[in-house]
């Protein structure tokens, strides 16, 4: 009995197609490439990706047939797949008593034989099929079933791989959108915001700073106090400035005439910054401007809400490289609390021994250079690896000296996985060419570039696997075959006219082969920019063909003679009796 269509693991099975976001998409080559491929190997006129959804099958792919959908029932092979068989193979559908009343044995398409193999998700669900179909009945091959299984398989890492690409997408949305919240929250935040080193020589000031102060739009990086201040308020900060050097936090009002908008109270902060020695080595200053006291209040919730927003995970380190203090975006993506790393090593996280080394020479090359970027794997609290893009920024004083070490970390860890999918499924799809003696290739437009797959060079007997010009190439075709796939190419680069080619052929090795060639032209963004293709090996079909022919012909022969010879004996009987009268 084949599961119903409400029951429980069918809903969930319905969630779990319905979170790849496939059906109703768009034909994709990668796609088309499998179900051409499964023909191929099966030598059978029709193949496809069948999905199961609620009330119909979905075809994501086809070949031999140009339908999008049909009705769901469960007289239908790929049902049986989804829901009872995981492989199934039908010989012949008229000897089956579970098909053999099905209307797509006894209707007009008159099917026969049928494989077909589930599309199964990792957490076991069904989500359709990858089947073969003909109106003749068959027999499958070990080595074909296992074939179909592998491009099952394949088809399933590229489906998850698309998902997994979908959700990244998302997230890189989501992400850029809280950037630039941020961004303009720094911008626009009216708070004015300076670091002095610990003689008073500025190192940052953010855009509100000069409005605030009303200063001239001028560098200020590397300048004394005293040149920026003006007097008036250099006199009011004098005594806290020296409170903060002490290591003391404070807060005062101050009051003076700015220019544009006459006598204006700004709050202001000072906070020290002290060194793991507990030496003060600076101070930050917040300017907020206290005339209206509630947009101040805002002002002030904001400034502190910028921090918490910022999703990278954020490491500030002494000059010793020696961890001082961590944002919460950096407890979100490692699981580790500040109190936890206070006085570790960004390189206490790495992965392993090699990349632990490898982080502590980029420190020190940085001295040198005062940036770095890269990738590499570091652990997260509970002990898993996770795969980081990391800057390193060297912050220093006036004197060159290093003040401290700030280490932005982004997961990359998703984008990895999605990487390791693909590479998979590239490997997957070479394997199954292998198997199915069909090599791959693709011509750059622009640069006329060919790319090969192993099979494509096995065909050419290339065992250097030195990738030939697109001139070289043509040249393994007799010259009579030449003109035939360049006029042929040129069409397809013209007219975006697809090609099917048996052409005769020279290994690099003299050895006399037919193959068959096809090519289609690729395109981004309406733009034409390869044709990709595949090439075979078919002497042992055309020496077939011909030995087929061959018989064929010796038996007509033979049957002439027989004919003659009797012709020949009925006349002379003829001539005998027409001489007795």
């Amino acid at each position: 009995m084949l599961e119903t269509y409400s029951s429980e693991r069918e809903q969930k099975r319905l969630l779990a197609l319905s979170a790849f976001n496939i059906l109703d998409t768009l034909s994709e080559k990668v796609f088309d490439d499998i179900t051409e491929l499964a023909t191929y190997i099966f030598d059978m006129p029709i193949s496809s990706i069948t999905l199961v959804d609620q009330s119909r099958l979905w075809f994501k792919s086809t070949q031999g047939f140009d339908a999008t959908e049909a009705p769901r029932n469960n007289t239908t092979f790929c049902e049986h797949v989804v829901f009872k068989e995981d492989v199934l193979v039908v010989n012949n559908a008229l000897n089956d008593e579970r098909f053999c009343d099905s209307p797509l044995v006894t209707g007009d398409l008159h099917f026969r034989f049928y494989a077909g193999v589930a599309l199964k998700t990792s957490d076991g669900y069904n989500l359709g099929t990858l089947c073969v179909t003909d109106i003749k009945p068959r027999k499958v091959k070990d080595h074909q079933l296992k074939a179909l299984s592998q491009l099952a398989r394949q088809v399933m890492v590229l489906l998850e791989s698309k998902k997994k690409e979908a959700t990244i997408h998302d997230l890189n949305i989501a992400l850029n959108n809280e950037i630039n919240i941020v961004t303009n929250i720094t911008e626009n935040i009216p708070a004015g915001v300076s670091y002095w080193d610990k003689n008073l020589i500025c190192q940052y000031v953010n855009k509100a700073f000069y409005t605030l102060l009303d200063l001239p739009q001028a560098p200020l990086f590397g300048k004394r106090h005293k040149e920026i201040t003006p007097k008036s308020i250099a006199n009011q900060t004098k005594p806290y400035v020296s409170k903060a050097l002490n290591g003391e936090r404070c807060e005062f009002d101050l009051t003076f005439e700015v220019m544009t908008k006459g006598k204006c109270t700004y709050h202001v902060k000072y906070v020290p910054d002290v060194n793991k020695q507990q030496e003060v080595i600076g101070f930050f200053s917040f300017i907020i401007d206290y005339s209206d006291k509630r947009r101040a209040l805002e002002s002030k919730e904001i400034l502190a809400s910028v921090f918490e927003k910022v999703s990278d995970a954020i490491i500030m380190a002494d000059a010793n490289f020696s961890i001082e203090s961590v944002n919460k975006g950096f407890t979100d993506i490692t699981g580790y609390e500040e109190a936890d790393v206070i006085g570790f090593m960004p390189a206490d996280l790495a992965r392993d021994q090699k990349e632990k080394r490898m982080l502590l020479d980029v420190v020190e090359a940085i001295n040198v250079t005062g940036k770095w970027k890269g990738d590499l794997w570091l652990t997260k609290k509970n002990g898993a690896p996770f795969y980081v893009l990391i800057t390193i920024d060297v912050i220093r004083d006036e004197k060159g000296s290093i003040l401290f070490y700030v280490t932005t970390l982004k997961d990359l860890t998703e984008r990895e996985k999605v990487q390791d999918a693909l590479l998979s499924a590239t490997n997957m799809l070479n394997r199954a060419g292998e198997l199915a003696k069909v090599g791959g290739w693709e011509l750059d437009i622009e640069t006329n570039q060919l790319v090969w797959t192993k099979e494509t060079f096995l065909i050419h007997e290339l065992d250097d696997h030195k990738m030939p010009t697109l001139e070289e190439a043509i040249e393994f075709y007799l010259p009579e075959a030449r003109p035939i796939l360049m006029d042929a190419m040129e069409a397809c680069k013209k007219d975006n006219t697809p090609y099917d080619l048996e052409l005769p052929f020279i290994s690099a090795k003299s050895k006399h082969l037919w193959v068959r060639c096809c090519g289609e032209m690729v395109t981004q963004n309406g733009q034409p920019v390869k044709i990709s293709g595949v090439i075979q090996d078919i002497t042992q079909k055309k020496e077939d063909g011909n030995n087929r022919l061959q018989v064929a012909i010796e038996q007509r022969n033979t049957l002439i003679r027989e004919v003659h010879h009797r012709i020949k004996n009925n006349l002379q009987g003829v001539s005998g009796i027409l001489s007795n009268f």
